[in-house]
């Protein structure tokens, strides 16, 4: 595009000018940020598609992390990791990073009415009794409870 114009109008820019001019894309976001690999997942971000939303403006850049998985122990964490993955493509721009979990539900049996709130379910299951379902299935809804799954 820059060759496009300087044959254009015949002379070129100097590299402030050019720098200048230059605007970031979601492209370039999306490279900045493409060597961050979740460490539950072992995914990139970029792969798994939780970099959503990235807004460019003159002064700002926002994006927003949506894993998921529930995490909100670890949002903060993730939020600082793309801030410093994206200093060098920000431009002087206030880097806005939202991170947040959004959990989908999977599809149900037809004809089984779906509980209210409810959106997974883990059957903890056994042929035989005194097993322990009981304390497996309390020892997995503990973990839930301070990242507000209950």
């Amino acid at each position: 595009m820059l060759s496009k114009l300087t044959k254009l109008f015949g002379n070129k820019p100097d590299a402030d000018s050019a720098a200048d001019t230059m605007t970031l894309t979601d492209a370039q976001v999306l490279e900045a940020v493409a060597g961050l690999t979740d460490s539950n997942t072992g995914k990139t971000y970029v792969a798994a598609k939780a970099v959503k939303n990235i807004k460019i403006s003159a002064d700002q850049l926002s994006l927003d992390v949506v894993l998921a998985y529930p995490a909100a122990s670890q949002f903060a964490r993730v939020a600082e990791e793309f801030r410093t993955a994206l200093q060098s493509v920000a431009a002087g721009r206030a880097l806005n990073v939202s991170v947040r979990s959004q959990i989908t539900s999977h599809a149900a049996q037809r004809g089984v009415p779906l509980l209210p709130g409810v959106k997974n379910v883990i059957a903890v299951a056994s042929g035989k009794g005194g097993v322990g379902k009981s304390t497996t299935a309390v020892n997995l809804a503990l973990p839930c409870k301070p990242k507000g799954h209950a």
